[in-house]
Order: structure tokens, then C-alpha cells, then sequence
């Protein structure tokens, strides 16, 4: 079998949204089996979870308006066509992926599941070698100084 060629695209092989569904089952699981006694109450978990959720849309929202208005590709298996650096992207690089850790971290306390917390570490760091790099590495590629500059000026997460 022939290797994919990344010269047009990020060549990230798992969508990320899977990446933060699959860290967050494998917490499930593990509470299934092994749960972390710690428990806040409804009255505190209810509230904090969805303004957390609610929250990851000031980032989600306007970088979707972002790729939309510069008419490229937000799937990271296609090219880009331009390189967004305005809006909610000159706070963070990433601000999908912040977005999606906060709805990750949002339904873990909404729920009283403590696993998934406990994993979001991991999680950051599979995001960032997995996914962030191979991206990264691309728009290097892609648009050169243009974006070494963006990286300079902008952080990564937030």
C-alpha cells in the first residue's frame, strides 16, 4: 500500500472530533470500572457545565464564520486554500480544538465523570503530536513566513 501523500493537505489521519470522543469514552469506561469517588453536586455540576459548554462557542462559532468568509477548508484531509489569521484566530491557533477540550471538560463536570479529566492531559498531548504538529507542519509548508509570523505572534491553545 502506497503512503498518503501530505503534500496538499495536513495528511492527519483520525478526524479530531473523534480524538476528543475517544479519549472521553476510554474515560467512561474507566469510570465504569474504576470510578473516582469525588462528586460535585448537581446544583454545582449542572450550571459549570454548561457555561463551560456555552463558553467553547465564543471560540467554535467565529472560527467557522473565519474559514467560511476566506472560502478554505476546514477538514484537515483537504488543502488549504488561504491561511486565517483574523478574528478568534489571533488568540489562539487552535481555537476548534479549545473549543472542543472545552465541551470535553464541560460534559465531564455537567456528568460527575472525573476520568475524562483525568485524561485531558493525554488528550492535549495526542491533539498536539497527532494532529496540531502534522497541521502546523503543512501550513509551514503551505505559506512559508506567513505563517512562521502567525505562529510567532499567536499562541498554539490560548
Amino acid at each position: 500500500m502506497a503512503e498518503t501523500d501530505t503534500s496538499d493537505h495536513p495528511g492527519v489521519r483520525i478526524p479530531p472530533p473523534f480524538v476528543y470522543i475517544g479519549f472521553f469514552l476510554l474515560g467512561l469506561v474507566l469510570d465504569r470500572f474504576v470510578p473516582i469517588p469525588a462528586s460535585l453536586p448537581k446544583i454545582v455540576a449542572w450550571p459549570a457545565g454548561w457555561i463551560i459548554c456555552v463558553a467553547s462557542l465564543f471560540f467554535f462559532t467565529p472560527a467557522i464564520q473565519s474559514f467560511r468568509a476566506s472560502r478554505t477548508s476546514m477538514i484537515p484531509f483537504r488543502p488549504a486554500s488561504s491561511l486565517v489569521t483574523h478574528g478568534v484566530y489571533g488568540i489562539t491557533r487552535n481555537p476548534m480544538y479549545f473549543s472542543l477540550l472545552l465541551i470535553y471538560a464541560g460534559l465531564s463536570i455537567f456528568f460527575n465523570f472525573w476520568w475524562p479529566i483525568v485524561l485531558a492531559p493525554a488528550l492535549v498531548v495526542v491533539m498536539d503530536r497527532m494532529v496540531i504538529a502534522r497541521e502546523e507542519a503543512y501550513l509551514m509548508r503551505r505559506f512559508g513566513e506567513e505563517y512562521r509570523r502567525y505562529g510567532e505572534r499567536v499562541r498554539r491553545w490560548i
